[in-house]
């Protein structure tokens, strides 16, 4: 629709509801000239030329521009969330950029009303939010007596499945052992990982922080940022050698986001709107107008401005003051990110807002929602299950209304979500580290979230600072892992060399079976490690071992296992004593579940890899499988100078909490670490 047009049919809205008198009045009769001022454009997401985009993102702002003027007139008339919903604000200037200490919770987004305190004084009874005074508390307590008097918080909480006296959904009877082990349930792109994020150098324990050489590293299973970000903010500050990034993924929706996470970090001028914008992009499932057109724009640029192919994307640009990005990526990741840049009709508010329910808050998902639930605190369950209403990374409480475009990074073309119902931020950090950035900066250990969003921002503000300080080459590919080795050591490939090799290789997952498995990986990565340095490593995880292994987890290997297991974690009271317990109380689940934490799984382990010749297919292609590791330990919070048989460490009562209720580590993984045979003649 035109200015013109979308003026005149304005202005009769605004004739028509000055005429009515009630609010029901004034609803009914605004939507139908709703459905028509809003209605998008003709979809379009075959390849644009140069001038087309730039008509996507004129149509983009105007569409934003009236959308607002819209609001606008509602609220005047005061049925603006009725009609939009309760994420309706518009995206202007009066809303907060970012937030460097917890925001005062006193927020009245139909008022576009928000306290710019800081929150020092928390809610006593949830302690998922704080105000600046008690002035403030009270004004908002009949908006916030709704969460903080929320069923979920109740102690009286019990799973639905326990409330309905009946078997949970996800046991099924006709199976041996009666239990689902896993049920996907969404598109299953993974694109936040599901495990926390490592430093894949881990300087003190190699080459050592003094280390004054170049490196080379090769992330070839990327998924995303997390362990690429984790490793640059580990070197010292002063590291002045260049740093020779490979990160590649074989999903062109993965390598998409990658590159505009890159860009948004190494082209934003100011660090803190970088991190701002990225970590939204990133991890929220809604964003505001500057950080989702701010990601779109630039990719736009850098297709049309440095790239030197129509038919890819080809080119290489600054990241900062010192760094450089150079992608060499097909025309599929080409495809794709022209769809992120078609019309809007996809990518509609009311629609994406369905959408991400219809996945995260599905009627038939309730007893796996609950699962999940049922372990933690009464606020922590609050905090996980609002991300599932709404998908922000943003501290409890806080205004949120802006936050009103679907992130196209986690809807497909289509406007569907993209990842799957169990999908979670918390997963892919450090928990520990998480709450500690939340408290430095004014949240309590209940928001969980808020903590999230203040820990990324100094993780993301960091690697900004870095890009501009450090000489980083990232070298972005779009290859099956495998593929992607033997086209490095065949040519050179982009301004890689012919035969680059690396400090380190990170593998991640795909020595399982279900992927690549242990002996491609090895085959495909000969010589790929480079001699000359002792602590040049291939590392690997692998979660999916246990489908392979029946003594993997406690369950496989006997009921007197199991028994001594559970006696175990109940003498270290880390577990009730349940007698005449129902195998499906929510307790006793628990119990089963977090067996894995004393169970030694390493002599299943080495049978695992002895079954699939691992140390034999290791020194075929060059190899040597390290008996002592460098870099990860050989299981989760296990110390990494501790042989194999090591269980997990958990200092404290709580620590056991965050790491087995909130986590979501299975304690079931297993790291493994590979050098240069040659180096360790």
């Amino acid at each position: 629709m035109d200015s013109s047009q979308f003026n005149e049919k304005l202005e009769d809205l605004a004739t028509l509801l000055e005429s009515l008198t009630t609010v029901d009045q004034k609803l009914a009769a605004s939507k139908p000239i709703l459905a028509t001022l809003l209605a998008p454009g003709p979809l379009n997401i075959v390849q644009l030329s140069a001038s087309e985009l730039n008509t996507t993102l004129e149509r983009e702002k105007r569409d934003r521009e009236q959308a607002e003027r819209v609001f606008r007139l509602l609220n005047k008339h005061g049925i603006a969330e009725q009609v939009v919903g309760g994420m309706s604000l518009p995206s202007t200037g009066r809303v907060p950029a970012s937030f460097e200490r917890l925001p005062c919770a006193n927020v009245k987004p139909a008022e576009e009303f928000w306290c710019k305190k800081e929150g020092v004084k928390r809610c006593s009874a949830c302690c998922l939010v704080s105000y600046c005074s008690k002035e403030c508390q009270m004004k908002h307590w009949k908006t916030h007596k709704k969460d903080c008097q929320d069923d979920l918080r109740k102690d009286t909480w019990k799973p639905c499945w326990v409330k309905e006296d009946r078997p949970p959904a996800f046991v099924d009877m006709e199976t041996t052992t009666g239990w689902q082990i896993h049920q996907d349930f969404g598109l299953s792109q993974h694109l936040w990982g599901n495990i926390p994020a490592m430093d894949i150098l881990n300087l003190p324990k190699n080459e050592s922080l003094s280390c004054s050489k170049d490196l080379s590293l090769a992330f070839v299973a990327s998924g995303d940022l997390r362990n690429l970000v984790t490793t640059i903010n580990a070197l010292p500050a002063d590291f002045n050698k260049k740093i020779t990034i490979v990160l590649n993924d074989f999903s062109p929706v993965i390598t998409s986001r990658n590159l505009a996470l890159l860009l948004l970090l190494g082209k934003t001028p100011n660090a803190k709107d970088a991190a701002e914008s990225a970590l939204h992009v990133w991890y929220s499932a809604f964003n505001t107008e500057k950080s989702q057109l701010g990601a779109i724009e630039l990719l736009s640029k850098f297709i049309m401005e440095d790239c030197s192919c129509s038919a890819s994307v080809t080119g290489s640009t600054s990241v900062g003051a010192s760094s450089r990005l150079i992608a060499n990526l097909p025309a599929s990741v080409l495809r794709y990110i022209t769809s992120l840049m078609g019309s809007s009709s996809n990518y509609k508010l009311a629609d994406a807002s369905n959408e991400f329910s219809r996945i995260m808050l599905a009627p038939s998902r309730v007893d796996y929602r609950d699962r999940s639930l049922a372990p933690l605190k009464p606020s922590h369950r609050l905090s996980i299950f609002d991300f599932r209403r709404f998908g922000l990374v943003l501290p409890f409480g806080a205004l949120n209304a802006h936050f009103n475009i679907p992130n196209r990074f986690l809807f497909s073309p289509t406007g569907e979500w993209l990842l799957n119902d169990s999908a979670s931020p918390l997963e892919a950090w450090n928990i520990d580290s998480v709450l500690k950035a939340g408290a430095s900066h004014g949240a309590t250990e209940e928001d969980l979230f808020g903590s999230l969003y203040f820990f990324l921002s100094d993780e993301l503000k960091e690697f900004h600072r870095r890009l501009n300080r450090f000489k980083i080459d990232i070298h972005l590919f779009n290859e099956d892992a495998g593929d992607l080795a033997t086209k490095i050591k065949a040519k050179s490939y982009g301004e890689l060399p012919r035969g680059t090799t690396f400090d380190r290789i990170e593998v991640s997952n795909i020595v399982d079976s279900n992927y690549l498995g242990f002996q491609q990986v090895l085959k495909k990565f000969e010589g790929m490690l480079k001699t000359e340095n002792s602590h040049a490593t291939l590392l690997a995880s692998s979660l999916n071992w246990p489908a392979e292994q029946p003594d993997a987890e406690p369950s496989g290997a006997g009921e007197r296992t199991v028994t001594e297991l559970m006696r175990k974690l109940i003498t270290s009271k880390r577990a009730p004593l349940l007698p005449r317990a129902s195998k499906y109380d929510p307790q006793m689940m628990a119990i089963m579940q977090n067996l894995s934490t004393v169970y030694n799984n390493n002599p299943a382990f080495e049978t695992y890899l002895k079954k699939k010749g691992v140390e034999a297919t290791a020194r075929r292609y060059g190899f040597v499988l390290k008996k002592q590791h460098s870099i990860m330990p050989h299981r989760l919070l296990v110390p990494i100078d501790k042989d194999p048989n090591t269980l997990p460490v958990f200092p404290s009562n709580e620590s056991w909490y965050r790491h087995t209720a909130i986590s979501g580590i299975n304690f079931t993984e297993r790291y493994i670490e590979f050098g240069s045979l040659i180096t360790e003649a």
